[in-house]
């Protein structure tokens, strides 16, 4: 199975890899991937609901719209919503405050649960989710022998161990949307303030440099 999945990544990937360092890094995540979905799981999970799930949320009349990578019947009619992560994990303590605490700055978690209780699909038909478990699940990192996950709880625990979940309470969840909401006021009033470093042309984004500093004479003369 492991083979077969790899052999289909790296047909299609021909010509933009280093093959035989990616190959290698391939293997590592989807040996990973396939022993966790095989093996013992921390939470019950019946079965996958939805893959790549789009969804359309409205906010303050903004209409976001986006994709859940993977939803899983956790049963009582409750669902797990996972975003899978190819980067490294990080401990749940910084998880929590990178998507739901004071720190918070990474809002996708809370918009897929907004999308699951609020959101409609393309045809315009509710969601119809109730999520029991938000997830991030890291493929490329095996600890405590398994996968890493990060599980965040909606309302009550799921009695876990404390490095693997962290249960959200409506504060929580209401801290994320707010700054969802806080977001999309900016964009409507055209806020969009610059964050130079020492040269002209080189803000900070959360992507690196911006990818429009060829043009942009923010400080100063753009690079030439």
């Amino acid at each position: 199975m492991l083979q077969k999945h790899l052999d289909g990544y790296l047909s299609r990937m021909e010509g933009t890899l280093d093959r035989r360092r990616e190959e290698k890094q391939v293997r590592a995540l989807l040996g990973n991937y396939i022993r966790f979905v095989t093996g013992m799981q921390p939470i019950r999970r019946l079965g996958t609901l939805a893959l790549e799930r789009r969804f359309h949320l409205q906010l303050d009349e903004a209409d976001i719209v986006g994709k859940i990578d993977r939803v899983n019947d956790v049963g009582d009619g409750e669902v797990e919503v996972i975003d899978y992560k190819t980067g490294s994990g990080k401990p749940m303590r910084w998880a929590y405050e990178a998507y739901f605490g004071q720190d918070l700055y990474d809002v996708q978690l809370a918009l897929y649960y907004l999308a699951c209780k609020y959101g409609f699909d393309d045809e315009g038909k509710p969601l119809g989710f109730q999520p029991r478990f938000l997830s991030l699940w890291y493929p490329k990192d095996w600890v405590w022998g398994s996968m890493r996950q990060d599980i965040f709880t909606v309302g009550r625990p799921a009695g876990l161990k404390e490095y693997r979940e962290k249960v959200l309470e409506a504060g929580d969840l209401e801290r994320s949307r707010d700054i969802v909401l806080h977001a999309i006021n900016r964009i409507k009033g055209g806020h969009f303030e610059p964050a130079p470093r020492d040269l002209a042309g080189t803000c900070v984004t959360r992507f690196g440099s911006c990818p429009h500093s060829a043009i942009c004479p923010y400080g100063g003369a753009p690079p030439e």
